[in-house]
C-alpha cells in the first residue's frame, strides 16, 4: 500500500514538473517570439504619418492633420514601443535604436499635441517649471520618460549616437522644426534619410541662405542652439562652417555661393524660429 502511495506520489510530482518545464518553456518562446517580433519597419507608424502628414513637393517642410488623426491606432503603435524591454534594446543594432528613438519621439509629440488640441503652439503645454519637454506622460523601458530624455539624455549626451543630422530627424510639432517626414525612419534606410533630411533642410531659402553682399550666412535658430554637436570630425567636419563647406550644393544655390561657403570666409548670423503650430 505505502509502495502504491509512493509511485502515485512519484508520478504526480513528476507531471507538475513536466507541466510547470512546459509553461516555463512556453513562456521563454513567447518573449522570444516578442523580442523576434519588433517591427523595425515601424509600419504602423508609417501609415499614420502617409495619411495624415502632409509633406511639401520640394521635401522642405510638412504640416500634421491633428485634428483627424487616428488616436486609436497612434495609442496601438505607441504601446508596442513602450512594451520594449531594456534588454531587448541593447541588443538591437545601433541604427535601430537610433531609429527607435527618433520615431519614438515624434510619435509621442505627436500624441502630446493631440492631448492638448487645440493648441497653437507646443510651447503653450506646460509651465515656465515644466515645459512640453520636461512633461512625464509617458514610460519606456519601464520608467518614466520625457521627451528631453529621448533627446538630449539617451541620444546627444550618451556619446553613442554621434551624428548632428539628427537634428533633421526629431520634430517638435513646429513650424521652424526640419520637417516630419511622411514615413518612418528605419535602420536600413537611416543613413540616407538623415543625409536627404540634412539637404532639404539646408536648401530651404525660408530658414537657410547665402548673402554673398554681406558675406554673411543667414541660418536657423537649430545651429545657434546645438552648433558645438557639428564639431565632431567623426562625421568628417570639425566646426559649423565645415558642415556648412560639406553641404555646400544644398545650401549655396550656385557657383559663387558655393564657394564662399568652400572658403569658411564669412559670418554666421541666425534668422530665428518660428515655434507655430506644424499644422494643415
Amino acid at each position: 500500500m505505502n509502495l502504491f502511495i509512493s509511485l502515485i506520489f512519484i508520478l504526480t510530482s513528476s507531471n507538475f514538473s513536466f507541466a510547470g518545464g512546459e509553461e516555463n518553456t512556453l513562456s521563454s518562446q513567447t518573449k522570444k517570439t516578442q523580442h523576434e517580433s519588433f517591427d523595425h519597419s515601424h509600419s504602423a507608424w508609417t501609415t499614420l504619418l502617409s495619411k495624415y502628414v502632409k509633406l511639401s513637393d520640394d521635401k522642405k517642410s510638412s504640416a500634421v492633420d491633428y485634428k483627424s488623426f487616428d488616436k486609436n491606432s497612434l495609442n496601438s503603435y505607441l504601446k508596442t514601443v513602450s512594451s520594449v524591454s531594456k534588454k531587448d534594446f541593447s541588443s538591437w543594432t545601433k541604427n535601430q535604436q537610433l531609429a527607435f528613438y527618433i520615431n519614438t519621439y515624434n510619435a509621442y509629440t505627436v500624441k502630446l499635441i493631440l492631448n492638448n488640441y487645440p493648441v497653437t503652439s507646443i510651447k503653450k503645454i506646460g509651465s515656465f517649471f515644466k515645459n512640453a519637454w520636461k512633461q512625464e506622460f509617458f514610460k519606456l523601458f519601464g520608467e518614466d520618460y520625457y521627451l528631453d530624455k529621448i533627446e538630449h539624455k539617451k541620444v546627444r549626451e550618451s556619446g553613442k549616437y554621434k551624428d548632428a543630422r539628427i537634428h533633421f530627424a526629431f520634430n517638435c510639432a513646429s513650424i521652424g522644426c526640419p520637417a516630419l517626414l511622411n514615413e518612418a525612419w528605419t535602420a536600413k534606410k537611416l543613413k540616407d534619410q538623415l543625409d536627404s533630411a540634412a539637404k532639404n533642410f539646408l536648401s530651404d531659402q525660408s530658414r537657410n541662405k547665402v548673402d554673398l553682399k554681406s558675406r554673411a550666412v543667414r541660418v536657423s535658430n537649430i545651429f545657434k542652439w546645438y552648433g558645438s554637436d557639428f564639431e565632431d570630425n567623426k562625421m568628417g567636419y570639425s566646426s559649423l562652417k565645415g558642415f556648412f563647406k560639406k553641404y555646400k550644393r544644398s545650401l549655396g544655390k550656385n557657383k559663387e555661393e558655393q564657394e564662399l561657403l568652400e572658403s569658411k570666409s564669412y559670418s554666421v548670423k541666425y534668422t530665428g524660429y518660428d515655434w507655430g503650430l506644424n499644422k494643415h
